[in-house]
């Protein structure tokens, strides 16, 4: 006998298959067949991360210092469940490159997959939509959510 529960998780997996599929020919024609090979690359690398309960994905472009100031707050909070939980980052192009920053700081965390960094300089001007669609398309978590780069999660997400 199936519970209200476990068919509440069957229509949001159902909601989250259709979302992905659209995020995903929003991407392919926003950008067009070169992003694709650069999105598929990026999804063969994340099979190999355990999949997580929960991704907090960001997209970025010139907002350094307000990841600066959230991002570190924003780990430290969800620190206690990191081995449940990412940090999904996605820079497009812009003036500041992020990396350097995350290397410095946080180099045991981008090892352990608890923070993804990608980048592509392959979006002209700055589309949020297709921004925000990627960054989640790249999330391996059970729950995705779409945070700014002003955003702070809160104790435990």
């Amino acid at each position: 006998m199936t519970s209200n529960w476990q068919r509440y998780l069957r229509k949001l997996n159902l909601a989250r298959r259709r979302a992905i599929r659209a995020a995903e020919a929003s991407i392919a024609m926003a950008l067009g067949q070169l992003r694709r090979p650069v999105l598929e690359l990026a999804l063969q690398e994340l099979n190999d991360y355990p999949k997580r309960q929960i991704s907090f994905c960001i997209s970025y472009r010139n907002r350094f210092e307000h990841i600066t100031r959230t991002l570190p707050v924003n780990l430290e909070d969800n620190r206690p469940k990191a081995e449940e939980t990412e940090f999904v980052i996605v820079q497009f192009g812009g003036e500041e490159d992020l990396y350097p920053w995350l290397k410095a700081h946080y180099s045991k965390d981008l090892e352990s997959g608890y923070i993804k960094f990608y980048t592509s300089d392959q979006m002209h001007g700055w589309h949020m939509s297709v921004a925000k669609n990627t960054a989640l398309r790249l999330g391996t978590g059970r729950f995705v959510v779409s945070l700014d780069c002003d955003n702070f999660t809160g104790p435990l997400g």
